[in-house]
C-alpha cells in the first residue's frame, strides 16, 4: 500500500493517494470556507463527520471540538487518514460508510483520479461496513457533517435519534447525487424541515442547517 501514497501539500506534508488529481484541490477549497459554517456551531463538544477522506476536514474539526468521530469507507483514503491524524488523539476513526441500517456491508464505485468521489455501489456487494450515526450511542452531539456522495437521506435517517436528542448543526452536501439512491435534494431538505431545521448558509457544495424549532 505504501507505494500508492505519498506526501503532498506545502503544510508539512499530508499523506495522500498518488493517483488523485482532483480530490485534494476540491477539499482544500471547501475547507477554506468551513469557518463560515462554524460560526453557527456554538457548542463544540462532539462532531460527527462522514466522508473523512484523508483527514483534512477531521483535522480541522479536531482543533475546534473536544471529540471528532469520522467515517471513511475507502481503504486507501482511510490508511492516509489514520497516518495524518496520528497526532490528533481526539479523532475517533472508523473505516465504514454511514447509512440507515446496521449490520450492513457495501462495496464502492469510484475513480482513483478523484479520491473524494467514491460512492456506495448500487449493484455490487462488498465487505465494507455501513453503520448508522445512532449506533454510536452518543451522549452529546453538536455537529453532523455529511459528505457521502448521494447517501445523505439514508445517513440522516440513520441519525434520526441523535438529531432529535441533541439538535446539532447539520452540514450536508446537496449536489444531486442522491438521485442515484432514490431521493431528490428537495426530499432531503424537507426531511430536515420536518424536524425543525432551516438552511442558513450555502458554501461551495454544502448547505448549513440549524434547528429553529417545529
Amino acid at each position: 500500500m505504501n507505494n500508492r501514497i505519498g506526501t503532498i501539500g506545502g503544510d508539512g506534508g499530508i499523506w495522500w493517494p498518488l493517483g488523485d488529481k482532483i480530490g485534494y484541490k476540491t477539499i482544500k477549497a471547501e475547507l477554506a470556507r468551513l469557518p463560515e459554517a462554524m460560526a453557527f456551531c456554538h457548542r463544540r463538544h462532539v462532531a460527527v463527520q462522514a466522508g473523512g477522506n484523508c483527514g483534512l476536514v477531521p483535522i480541522y474539526l479536531a482543533g475546534l471540538f473536544e471529540t471528532v468521530y469520522t467515517f471513511e469507507p475507502e481503504p486507501l483514503n482511510f490508511h492516509c487518514l489514520v497516518r495524518n491524524c496520528e497526532d490528533h488523539k481526539n479523532v475517533i476513526k472508523m473505516q465504514a460508510a454511514v447509512g440507515d441500517g446496521e449490520s450492513v456491508t457495501i462495496a464502492l464505485d469510484g475513480f482513483p483520479e478523484n479520491n473524494g468521489a467514491y460512492r456506495v455501489s448500487i449493484d455490487k456487494h462488498g465487505n465494507i461496513p455501513c453503520l448508522t450515526v445512532d449506533s454510536l450511542r452518543l451522549t452529546d452531539c453538536d455537529l453532523i457533517m455529511l459528505d457521502v456522495e448521494g447517501m445523505e437521506y439514508h445517513a440522516l435517517d440513520g441519525a434520526d435519534n441523535t438529531i432529535e436528542e441533541y439538535k446539532p448543526v447539520i452540514i450536508i452536501e446537496l449536489t444531486g447525487h442522491s438521485g442515484r439512491y432514490g431521493h431528490t435534494p428537495s426530499a432531503i431538505v424537507n426531511w430536515l424541515k420536518e424536524r425543525g431545521y432551516t438552511e442558513v448558509l450555502r458554501l461551495e457544495r454544502d448547505s448549513v442547517f440549524i434547528y429553529e424549532g417545529t
